[in-house]
């Protein structure tokens, strides 16, 4: 069902298979490759072949890697992962989660997919914006460009990779230069019972 990663890089046809010893996941593995060939904006697309090329070719950093002398992530390696859909969740199970007045905007991710039952930007004051990175990336998408991927890049480690490969599931906050709000944007990030070996990314 593969091809074998080359040092071309990604291409738009490609499921990558690993191509060094270092622990690679297979069920991980399956999601970049889905999540990689999905139909999404260009920019979005660009940087998930990205992620899973890097984490064909990278795996997980093990106790080897410098960087991770003293951590162990085997058990993460070794078990079986799948890709989460959004459990549904209704406004009163988050109330604890929430402060301040009602009314304030807020973002609210289940499962590390973006619940627009539970988000509400009524209230956004005028020069900031608020956008799922999906609706960025059609909407603005040099904007996006200009700063997706640069911070952390898709190949530093395994996690940078898998981290790049769910790129869209995210929400791209846009201050107005020189401007300055008293009110606060609240982003809630609930995980539910049924995110047990979810792949989530917000």
């Amino acid at each position: 069902m593969s091809t074998t990663v080359s040092n071309n890089g990604p291409s738009s046809a490609t499921a990558y298979t690993p191509t060094m010893t270092t622990p690679v996941n297979l069920s991980l593995l399956a999601v970049a490759n889905a999540l990689a060939t999905e139909q999404v904006p260009a920019v979005l697309q660009a940087l998930r072949r990205q992620g899973a090329h890097a984490f064909a070719r990278l795996g997980f950093p093990t106790t080897r890697n410098e960087d991770w002398l003293y951590t162990n992530v085997a058990p993460i390696a070794e078990r079986a992962f799948t890709r989460g859909a959004g459990a549904r969740v209704e406004l009163n199970s988050i109330a604890p989660l929430l402060f301040g007045n009602p009314e304030w905007p807020r973002v609210v991710f289940v499962d590390g997919i973006l619940s627009a039952s539970l988000t509400t930007l009524d209230a956004l004051p005028d020069g900031v914006r608020v956008q799922s990175m999906a609706d960025a990336a059609q909407a603005d998408s040099e904007l996006l460009a200009k700063h997706l991927g640069t911070i952390v890049p898709a190949d530093r480690d395994g996690f940078a990779a898998l981290n790049a490969t769910c790129a869209g599931n995210g929400v791209v906050v846009h201050v107005g230069k020189e401007m300055v709000s008293d009110i606060p944007l609240h982003i809630v990030n609930v995980i539910t019972g049924d995110a047990d070996g979810v792949v989530a990314q917000t």
